[in-house]
């Protein structure tokens, strides 16, 4: 007699203990990605795709990922640290909404420890199997300022590169420093919340 799906306490997949239900081969491998609960209803005015607090471990670079610290927050307890952009040269996040469409705006708040003559590479990838290379949408963020600072973009600020299948079809969301940042103007970033709007946010 569950409850019901208002007061769920946990997610569990098994071999065993259901024989009539479950047979277990052994040698099996299973690789699970993406399980998320999605609202029934009509998209709000705002869309998390970010939430530093608890995904801060769903950005990686290479094969690990971004450690947190508790300062210098903006919005929540702790952020995302991106040590070095001269030492870790991408970064990456899979567990982000696949359907932006009903939005027009990616935001986020990042904080520079010190200004440089580099830039990074904002990447939203929407890949097309059709074509070779990734398909992306993207933009050149320059990292000329010190502290917190609101990152705005229309989704029409991102160029296209090849052939996106859309907005509607994400797939992974990147940070590129590799090529665009110069041997010692590398810096320190921290990254608090990212979200999708209707309209340019307010700080």
């Amino acid at each position: 007699e569950p409850v019901g799906f208002h007061n769920i306490d946990y997610i569990t997949l098994c071999f065993e203990g259901w024989p009539t239900m479950v047979h277990y081969v052994p040698g099996t491998l299973l690789r699970i990605d993406d399980i998320r609960a999605m609202p029934a209803e009509p998209p709000g005015d705002k869309l998390v795709i970010f939430h530093a607090d608890t995904d801060w471990g769903c950005l990686a670079c290479g094969p690990g990922v971004l450690g947190c610290v508790k300062e210098p927050t903006k919005t929540g307890g702790r952020v995302a640290e991106w040590v070095s952009t001269i030492a870790q040269t991408s970064l990456f996040n899979m567990a982000v909404p696949r359907d932006w469409s009903a939005y027009e705006y990616v935001n986020m708040w990042v904080y520079c420890k010190q200004p440089t003559d580099g830039e990074i590479l904002f990447w939203v990838e929407s890949e097309n199997p059709a074509t070779e290379g990734q398909d992306r949408y993207q933009v050149k963020i320059p990292l000329d300022w010190q502290g917190w600072k609101l990152l705005s973009y229309a989704y029409s600020d991102l160029m296209s590169v090849r052939d996106p299948l859309g907005w509607d079809q994400i797939n992974i969301l990147k940070f590129y420093s590799a090529g665009y940042v110069k041997q010692g103007e590398g810096t320190t970033l921290y990254f608090d919340d990212m979200w999708l709007s209707k309209q340019p946010p307010e700080e």
